[in-house]
């Protein structure tokens, strides 16, 4: 399963730079964002791979 979600995130990442470049004429805040989301979708991919538990975040509001 992590190594599915890990493919699958990679993929989604690299469809928003693909997006991105499409971008990069017309919209170039949407290229900025796309280019953000894609990054943080790699990083994000890493962590998954490495442990689950490393993207998830703790509510701060639970007790």
């Amino acid at each position: 399963m992590p190594d599915a979600a890990f493919h699958r995130m990679t993929l989604n990442a690299m469809r928003f730079l693909r997006l991105a470049v499409q971008d990069v004429a017309n919209r170039p805040d949407q290229m900025a964002i796309r280019v953000y989301t894609a990054i943080e979708l790699i990083l994000k991919a890493r962590l998954l791979h490495e442990h689950w538990s490393l993207i998830v975040a703790k509510n701060p509001r639970s007790r």
